[in-house]
């Protein structure tokens, strides 16, 4: 923290600090940041909250159209994905829940498991389907991370994807070139289309080997991954995950678990955040 201090240029004892924690962290936790922050730093003033408040506050502050006095905030991360219903502004802690697993057992008692669906547990797969069928990609889950990001949707209709995603590669809509980077002349990957590259010439001799080798760069060719990965988010029992998906955790909370007063706001007024919400088709899915 200190280098970011001497890199911005500003003392601590000037300016006050707004920090994000856990949604129910510990006291102990609390207790050992304010000793860090007051005592070492010296802030004048911290102030904790969680990143759902700061969403929906940034989204107030921008929008002219304004949240009703409840909604939901769906936060899905890199580590977890969270569904936060929220009262004027204030969190309901008691209704906050990660995923909830299938299990009805475990179901009423929030955060006794640590099981949990983020963007991380996608880049871990997407690694591993690369590494089984194309190139051993396992030392470079940072790459494929930014893969996952420059490559992966939502799909708004799973088995129409699917289908196409059998077609021919001439005719395959959903097929894309990763260039991975060589970091001599491509220091990020980046995504284009085959069906514009003089490479689709040779589409019959790459079908056996998706990947190829062009001016010392490697070409990694996605196909059905693109959006089997994200589908984790809806699906996770698809991979033995015992868990319930996005839509239907959302579903638990608002029919299951919130007081029937609240269920039409939080209903009405969703708010989607988190990196996984860049995800194209993300939101039309939800």
């Amino acid at each position: 923290m200190k280098k970011i201090f001497k890199e911005r240029n500003f003392k601590p004892t000037d300016c006050n600090l707004v920090s994000t924690e856990p949604y129910f962290n510990f006291s102990s936790t609390k207790e050992t940041m304010n000793e860090i922050f007051f005592e070492e730093y010296q802030f004048p003033a911290i102030m904790r909250t969680n990143p759902a408040f700061l969403s929906a506050y940034k989204y107030q502050s921008e929008s002219a159209q304004r949240l009703s006095r409840y909604c939901l905030v769906v936060d899905s991360g890199y580590s977890f994905t969270h569904i936060v219903p929220m009262c004027d502004g204030r969190v309901m802690g008691d209704f906050v829940i990660r995923y909830v697993k299938i299990d009805s057992l475990v179901c009423d008692v929030f955060f006794s498991f640590s099981l949990t669906i983020g963007g991380k547990i996608l880049t871990n797969r997407l690694v591993e389907i690369v590494s089984y069928r194309h190139l051993d990609v396992r030392s470079e889950v940072y790459i494929m991370n930014q893969c996952k990001e420059d490559v992966c949707y939502v799909s708004t209709d799973f088995w129409k994807d699917l289908a196409c995603a059998r077609a021919n590669p001439r005719k395959n809509p959903i097929l894309r070139e990763y260039v991975l980077p060589d970091y001599a002349d491509v220091h990020r990957g980046y995504v284009r289309d085959p069906s514009n590259e003089h490479s689709s010439q040779n589409d019959g001799a790459l079908s056996s080997d998706q990947t190829r080798t062009t001016q010392q760069s490697y070409i990694l060719r996605l196909n059905n991954e693109r959006f089997t990965i994200p589908e984790l988010l809806f699906h996770p029992s698809d991979v033995g995950y015992a868990e319930m998906g996005l839509t239907e955790a959302i579903g638990y909370l608002l029919t299951e678990r919130l007081p029937s007063a609240v269920r039409p706001g939080a209903w009405a007024n969703c708010l989607v955040t988190g990196g996984n919400a860049h995800f194209p088709g993300f939101v039309e899915r939800l």
